[in-house]
């Protein structure tokens, strides 16, 4: 890795390729992100010295012209993309009132950016530093440890806490949970109220309606009985040791029942998350078999973009779909083809029979003479 050979070296870093050889010139992280921090992830391009290079320089360039406005530049600005914006705010004031504001899109440290005048003097300053925000775990200065966020708000802090800072404090705050079942149980039952819809939805695309002998548009495929299966298997599996007292949704008061739809009782969730809370948790967030890990895999099994079960499905019809259309389209063609030779048929049919009636004119003319020709020669 050596710095850009460019002017603007200070922002540029490449990797070349000093090796000859016939493979490709890669760039991956190694347990951290140093390379994505510089720029340098992916692969190789031959470089105008004939060797592979990887260029971490992304430079945006914006092209003002002397007849520009401050709108104008800022507009510009913003239309490159990147991560700075620009606006143009009224200070007021009675000369050169109107400045342009640069920002940044990042949070925190990570938008902070320099404005290098040159030797213009453009007369732009600091109205406020990107920080993290910086929070103290512990009361005592000398054991405590420190934790940064770019925003305000700290995810999974020890104690499994998300906090979300609103003020500089000048003392130590002290911060305390409890188990809030009414939310766990709401939770649930938003789940089940779901699920259930989702079944009605099935139901009413793979019936048959007798009275009216008519199919729903997924009667008699296979894949919503498959779908179902895969959800019944998850619903009605046991978990864990003999030892622990909650193993299956059953017992945390989710059940299946008729129609493959599900029920709930939050009373038996209550009396479960009673018993044994962290049973209760590693049912439903278990890292290795919990149901919301399970339940996630298999509607991504269904509705991956990329592999679904559906998707290939999805393409799988399209495919016909596709088919059949140019199948019609072959055939309408044909059908035009040939009531263009029919038209042409009657066109030729109707001169050969307009002959044929003017030929039927001259001979009953020429009949009706010979009729008189005859008669004059009786008399």
């Amino acid at each position: 890795v050596q710095p850009g050979r460019d002017v603007d070296a200070r922002r540029r870093v490449d990797a070349v390729e000093d090796v000859a050889g016939a493979g490709t010139l890669t760039v991956t992280e190694v347990g951290s992100r140093t390379a994505a921090d510089l720029r340098l992830l992916g692969t190789g391009v031959v470089g105008g010295s004939g060797q592979q290079e990887i260029v971490s320089r992304n430079a945006l360039i914006v092209d003002v012209a002397a007849t520009d406005t401050l709108t104008g530049v800022a507009a510009k600005i913003n239309s490159v993309g990147g991560t700075v914006r620009a606006s143009v705010i009224n200070s007021g004031a009675a000369l050169n009132g109107f400045r342009l504001t640069l920002s940044s899109t990042l949070s925190g440290q990570a938008g902070r950016f320099v404005v290098d005048n040159g030797n213009l003097n453009l007369g732009f300053s600091t109205q406020e530093t990107g920080q993290d925000a910086v929070l103290r775990v512990g009361s005592d200065p000398a054991t405590g440890f420190l934790l940064n966020s770019s925003g305000n708000t700290f995810t999974n802090a020890p104690g499994n806490f998300d906090i979300t800072l609103l003020a500089v404090g000048t003392t130590a705050a002290n911060v305390s949970a409890a188990r809030d079942n009414n939310k766990i149980a709401a939770a649930i039952e938003s789940f089940v109220a779901a699920y259930n819809n989702y079944v009605d939805l099935s139901i009413g695309l793979t019936k048959y309606d007798t009275s009216t002998q008519t199919r729903s548009a997924l009667q008699g495929t296979s894949t919503p009985l498959l779908i179902q299966a895969r959800f019944n298997t998850l619903v009605n599996r046991v978990t864990g040791g003999d030892e622990s007292t909650v193993r299956s949704l059953a017992d945390a008061g989710v059940k299946l029942t008729t129609g493959g739809k599900l029920s709930f009782d939050s009373e038996k969730l209550t009396d479960a998350l009673t018993r044994d809370p962290d049973a209760v948790r590693d049912l439903f967030t278990s890292t290795t078999n919990g149901f919301a890990r399970d339940f996630d895999a298999a509607l991504d099994y269904f509705n991956d973009d990329i592999d679904g079960t559906l998707t290939a499905q999805n393409e799988s019809l399209q495919k016909t779909a596709d088919s059949l259309t140019a199948r019609i389209a072959d055939i309408d063609r044909q059908l035009d083809g040939r009531r263009a030779r029919l038209e042409l048929q009657f066109a030729q049919m109707e001169t050969i029979l307009s002959g044929l009636q003017s030929q039927q004119q001259s001979l009953t003319g020429l009949s009706t003479i010979l009729s008189n020709l005859k008669y004059n020669n009786s008399n």
